[in-house]
């Protein structure tokens, strides 16, 4: 612990950092973790289901980037302001898929293609799309607004789970992009920073997984589906879904990929999360510094890394936590 002064603070988070969670310990490079299978056709599809959120969604975690070196990680600074990008784009490993997607809309599930997702699907003759974008505002369907009543009903009363069939439109969206090689011997993560409402997603012609809630991030690792060079992804939206029912407010009814979309890598042994406690002391005059970290790894033979957390004021150190750890890697 660190006893800390008032004042205008930044921590900074070296190589691994350690806690009260144990890092969490993930297969051997290559090998595929169990997975749930996304139901997308029959009588309940996920899309419809209010059991289902998501599925194979990394566990959320704390917001911050990666860098090479602590010099890097200080010296950075925004790339643009934060209503208008959620990642930094001159970042190494980063990879930022914002741009042209190739794009299909459907007025209903029963005409989307269905098997647009396979690595031989033909899309030439498909307009393209802005990511991110709401497709409404790019002249496909209507955009809505209302308060109370639920737009995809008649009479906009509710009857959930129940969602219309023939007036729900389906955005098809295809994009390419290259993974470095450099790349090979990180995990790889692709992260969508809002869809509305629900959505599939396939890598390589792979279902990776499913998510909803229009305004809430989601990240897979797509290590064991993407492969140096060129990949392909493929996203099926959905503008009306069961957590639809949950979204009914005051406001306007826009659908697509809405956010930043980019794919990131770190180091196969790599801080997962973490969570600085703050807590006052001395008749709220000090503060102490408290940080938990959850590490990931890969099954295998333990290592030992040095873990440091520092807390600057300014271009001065004012406390410095530091503990040794072994966590299994990769090698």
């Amino acid at each position: 612990m660190a006893v800390l002064r008032p004042g205008v603070l930044g921590i900074a988070v070296l190589g691994l950092l350690i806690g009260g969670v144990p890092f969490q310990a993930l297969p051997a490079q290559g090998q595929v973790p169990p997975r749930d299978q996304p139901v997308r056709d029959g009588l309940m599809p996920d899309w419809a289901n209010p059991a289902v959120v998501r599925r194979n969604v990394e566990p959320t975690h704390a917001s911050f980037t990666a860098w090479p070196t602590e010099a890097a990680a200080r010296n950075t600074r925004p790339v643009a302001p934060f209503y208008l990008t959620d990642h930094p784009t001159n970042a190494p490993w980063y990879r930022s898929l914002n741009g042209q997607w190739k794009f299909h809309w459907s007025p209903k599930p029963a005409d989307r293609p269905r098997e647009f997702y396979r690595a031989d699907f033909n899309d030439t003759g498909w307009p393209t799309i802005p990511v991110p974008a709401n497709w409404e505002r790019e002249g496909y369907g209507v955009a809505i607004y209302t308060n109370v009543k639920y737009p995809f009903h008649a009479d906009g009363r509710p009857t959930p789970p129940e969602l219309p069939a023939d007036n729900n439109p389906v955005g098809s969206y295809r994009h390419d992009f290259t993974v470095p090689a450099t790349w090979a011997a990180r995990d790889i993560y692709l992260r969508f920073g809002a869809v509305s409402s629900a959505y599939y997603l396939w890598v390589n012609g792979r279902m990776v997984g499913y998510n909803e809630g229009s305004k809430d991030p989601a990240e897979w690792d797509v290590t064991s589906f993407v492969h140096p060079g060129t990949n392909t992804v493929a996203v099926e939206v959905y503008r009306w879904s069961s957590a639809s029912y949950l979204e009914d407010q005051d406001f306007w009814r826009l659908s697509g990929i809405t956010r930043d979309v980019y794919l990131f890598a770190r180091p196969r042994t790599h801080i997962r999360d973490f969570f600085a406690h703050t807590p006052l002391t001395a008749n709220y005059t000090d503060g102490i510094l408290g940080v938990d970290v959850q590490l990931q790894g890969v099954a295998g033979v333990a290592r030992p890394h040095q873990v440091v957390a520092k807390l600057w004021d300014g271009d001065r150190v004012i406390a410095q936590l530091q503990q040794s750890v072994s966590v299994a890697d990769s090698a």
